[in-house]
């Protein structure tokens, strides 16, 4: 029982520090290329509803991109936060192996690898081509636009 509570905190720390990461620099680069997108409303003319809803569906893309470095970001912070609170000689002195939390680590990153893969394979690919389909079929509110 014991066992089980430490490897929860040691599960839920990591992933939160992860999720933490995630979303500060999907955040970061979505707003960089959502001000990218811009060209759509000035250059091609389709409407800030058209351009909001293809700037949120190629949040899947940058997403995926960012799974693999915010994982490893984050398991080095919570190992580092470990040691620094004595948890891990706590880990030591109870009884618990390294090789356990080892595996602890590896089990986390194989979930991780499992979702990367759900949003590679499976959720980016149709999110893009839903934001494709969009702008395809948008109409151009721009006078300008028809002109060029």
């Amino acid at each position: 029982m014991l066992k089980n509570k430490i490897y929860n905190y040691f599960s839920l720390e990591i992933l939160k520090n992860f999720l933490i990461i995630l979303f500060a620099l999907t955040s970061i680069a979505w707003t960089v290329r959502s001000v990218n997108f811009l060209e759509l409303i000035v250059d091609n003319g389709h409407s800030v509803q058209t351009y909001l809803i293809y700037s949120l569906l190629n949040i899947t893309n940058i997403l995926t991109k960012f799974i693999p470095i915010s994982f490893l970001l984050a398991l080095v912070a919570s190992i580092i936060k470990f040691d620094n609170q004595n948890e891990l000689i706590v880990l030591w002195t109870s009884g618990i192996s390294k090789i356990q939390l080892v595996n602890l680590f590896l089990l986390l990153s194989i979930l991780i690898f499992s979702l990367q893969l759900i949003f590679a394979i499976f959720i980016t690919p149709s999110a893009l081509n839903k934001s494709r389909e969009l702008i395809r079929s948008s109409n151009l509110e721009s006078m300008g636009a028809l002109i060029k």
